[in-house]
């Protein structure tokens, strides 16, 4: 069965026979619908991909560590933490999903920025007192290396190969050294 959209990202596919499978693709006879600006199948889950399983684990471990330690005063910085842990694992899970590598790489950014954000809020709960500071070096370090995962799937991501406005690249002017 030939594939019309890539295996791991939602992409726009146009002229498609394989839509999305949901009752609005289909006629009342049972049928799939033919229209150009349906979606292809998903090939494969982002819950297949480790930096997916990263941001999951991360975030409830977060949420478990500090959900012992919420008391009424902390309770709004508590909850904001938790917020932060779980709007990465989101963001991630939200970016195979984006029709467009632009966007892609937005949803990506947009975990980086929320995982700096849970690593400052850590190294207050750990200053404050709210977590023990051997928690905070685990999770602090398992932050680390979710970013560094979260680059890399930045980096995989399809960038565009021409210059706008048919310009070239600034390396394609320099003159060859000739010896």
């Amino acid at each position: 069965m030939p594939r019309d959209a890539c295996e791991n990202y939602h992409k726009l596919v146009t002229g498609s026979t394989q839509g999305i499978r949901g009752p609005s693709s289909h006629s009342l006879d049972g049928r799939l619908r033919h229209h150009p600006w349906y979606l292809g199948p998903m090939a494969g889950s982002n819950r297949e991909t480790k930096v997916w399983q990263e941001a999951i684990g991360l975030a409830g471990d977060v949420i478990r560590v500090v959900r012992r330690a919420t008391r009424r005063e902390t309770k709004a910085f508590t909850d904001a933490l938790m917020l932060s842990a779980s709007a990465a694992a989101s963001a991630i899970a939200e970016a195979p999903t984006r029709p467009t590598p632009a966007e892609e790489r937005e949803c990506y950014a947009r975990a980086r920025r929320s995982l700096v954000t849970v690593e400052t809020q850590l190294a207050i709960a750990r200053v404050s007192g709210i977590i023990p500071s051997s928690v905070h070096a685990q999770l602090n370090a398992r932050v680390a290396s979710l970013a560094q995962r979260v680059s890399n799937q930045m980096n995989h991501i399809e960038r565009p190969t021409h210059e706008p406005n048919g310009a070239s690249s600034s390396t394609a002017a320099l003159p060859l050294l000739v010896e």
